[in-house]
C-alpha cells in the first residue's frame, strides 16, 4: 500500500506529474513547481529546465536552490525544529494563556469541517479583501482532503467554530497548509491557541519539524511574522524562475517598467515582478547543475 503523502493524494486527484532533475513536479498557481509542501532545494541544468517546460507546457518553471550557509537571502521558508512554551516572550506566553483559557481546541473530522468551516473561511476571506469560493466548492475540496496525510484542527469559542486548520503530516514532517480565523473571534485569541497546540502536539511531542510553506509574494501578510514569535526560523534560499520562450520575452521586456504596475488588476503581473526581482537578486549565490 502506497504511503500516504501529499504527491501520492495529488496523483489521486489525476493531476499531471513530471519528473525532472531527480524529483516530480505539477503546476500549481500557474508554474511548475516540485511536488512537495516541504522545504526542498533542488539545483537544475538550463537543459532540464527547458525538458520539464516543454514536457509540462507550463509557462514557468518556479524553484529554490541552496545558498551558502549563513547567507541571508530575499527569500526564505519558514521551519519550526524545536517548540517550548516557556522559550516564548513573556507576552506571547499570556497571550497564548488567553487563547487557552478563552478557547477549546480540537482536531476535527473532515465532515465537520465540511460543515461548519465555510462560514470561518468566508469571514476569513471578507476581512482581507480575498475572493470567496462556493460553499459546495469548499465542501467537496475539504472532503477530497479527508484521509492522511492531511489533518483537520478547529478551534471553537462558545462552541461555534471561530479558526481552523489543515495540516499535512509526512513522517518527521508536518507542513502547515491552511489557518483561518474568523474576525469575529480575535478577541479569544483563537491563533495563539492553536499554534500551541499545533506545535506541542507535532513538535514538542511528536518530534517534527513544522513548516509554512516560503515567502509570500502575491499579498502582504504579517501571518510569517507572528510564526517567528513562537519559535519559527527563516531558512534562507535563492529564488529561480524559468520561462517559456513567449513569456521570458514578455518579462524582459516589461521588467524596466515593474514600478507602473499600480492597480488591483495588475496584482498578477507585480508579483510577477516581485518574484523575478528578487530571482535576480539571489543568481549570483549558487550555480546551477552542469
Amino acid at each position: 500500500m502506497e504511503t500516504p503523502t501529499f504527491a501520492a493524494w495529488v496523483r489521486s486527484q489525476g493531476r499531471a506529474v513530471h519528473r525532472g532533475g531527480g524529483m516530480d513536479w505539477y503546476i500549481y498557481a500557474g508554474a511548475l513547481v516540485p511536488l512537495t509542501l516541504f522545504p526542498v532545494f533542488p539545483r537544475l541544468s538550463p537543459s532540464e529546465e527547458r525538458k520539464l517546460l516543454k514536457e509540462s507546457g507550463a509557462l514557468a518553471l518556479r524553484y529554490t536552490p541552496p545558498v551558502p550557509p549563513g547567507t541571508e537571502t530575499p527569500f526564505w521558508y519558514v521551519v519550526c525544529p524545536h517548540y517550548a512554551f516557556d522559550d516564548l516572550s513573556a507576552k506571547m506566553r499570556n497571550q497564548v494563556r488567553r487563547g487557552r483559557s478563552r478557547c477549546v481546541v480540537e482536531r476535527l473530522a473532515p465532515e465537520t469541517l465540511a460543515e461548519e468551516g465555510w462560514a470561518c473561511l468566508r469571514a476569513a476571506r471578507v476581512h482581507y479583501g480575498e475572493g470567496v469560493p462556493e460553499e459546495e466548492t469548499f465542501r467537496k475540496e475539504i472532503r477530497a482532503q479527508g484521509d492522511p496525510p492531511f489533518e483537520f484542527w478547529g478551534v471553537r469559542v462558545g462552541g461555534v467554530l471561530g479558526a481552523y486548520a489543515i495540516c499535512v503530516v509526512e513522517g518527521d514532517r508536518v507542513a502547515l497548509s491552511v489557518l483561518k480565523i474568523d474576525p469575529a473571534f480575535f478577541d479569544a485569541y483563537p491563533a495563539y491557541a492553536l499554534m500551541d497546540a499545533l506545535l506541542e502536539h507535532h513538535v514538542a511531542q511528536g518530534g517534527r519539524v513544522m513548516s509554512n510553506g516560503a515567502r509570500s509574494v502575491s499579498h502582504e501578510t504579517n501571518f510569517q511574522d507572528f510564526l517567528l514569535k513562537f519559535g519559527f526560523g527563516r531558512q534562507y534560499c535563492a529564488l529561480r524562475l524559468a520561462y517559456a520562450p513567449f513569456l521570458a520575452l514578455a518579462v524582459r521586456g516589461l521588467y524596466p517598467w515593474r514600478g507602473l504596475l499600480r492597480g488591483k488588476g495588475l496584482a498578477q503581473g507585480r508579483s510577477l515582478m516581485f518574484q523575478e526581482e528578487i530571482a535576480r537578486s539571489t543568481a549570483p549565490l549558487w550555480s546551477p547543475n552542469d
